[in-house]
């Protein structure tokens, strides 16, 4: 009854009870799709990520990516993980192609795509002979990147200058994949 007597405040707590709830359904819709919300990977709940992190004397709590030496002794000893895939970020210099770009790069071993289920959208993935030490340096472009520097299906098998080392152009990532792998 107090509410039909004065209109005018009745409206504006409807309208802010209206824009509270929208902006509280807003907030959550991009939580859940960004934080809580599966990756877009083919049986993406069965992913983990494993971190070290160092405790004691002159350590903090920071967790750490898991360091390279571990990674290969758990790939060579089996584990009880089904797959194993490493990678790490790293910013990059493309040059030779027009003006000079940085590029966020990923360094990563021959079983992450595989793992990860993601095909190539051209050309193909890493092998295992391109994880060996020594091996000649080879790189997956984003789609992206691809499109970038033209969208030639001829330049799988060309090289790219990177950090001033030459890599062989393997393959393109499907256009789905140009986000990051993980965090």
């Amino acid at each position: 009854r107090s509410l039909r007597r004065a209109p005018g405040f009745a409206a504006g707590v409807i309208l802010a009870l209206a824009l509270g709830i929208g902006a509280n359904t807003a907030i959550f819709s991009v939580v859940d799709h960004v934080l809580l919300g599966p990756l877009p990977y083919p049986q993406s709940r069965q992913l983990v990520t494993v971190q070290e992190s160092e405790l004691g004397p002159g350590f903090g709590s920071d967790t750490n990516q898991l360091d390279p030496s571990d990674y290969r002794d758990w790939a060579a000893a089996g584990s009880d993980f089904a797959a194993l895939g490493a990678w790490t970020s790293q910013p990059l210099n493309l040059t030779g192609q027009g003006s000079p770009q940085r590029l966020e790069g990923i360094l990563a071993t021959a079983s992450l795509l595989p793992l990860l289920g993601v095909p190539p959208a051209r050309g193909r993935w890493f092998s295992p002979a391109d994880d060996r030490p020594g091996a000649p340096n080879t790189v997956v472009l984003s789609d992206a990147l691809w499109r970038q520097l033209g969208a030639d299906p001829d330049l799988i098998g060309r090289a790219l200058t990177l950090d001033n080392q030459a890599y062989t152009v393997i393959g393109v990532l499907p256009a789905t994949a140009d986000e990051p792998v993980g965090t």
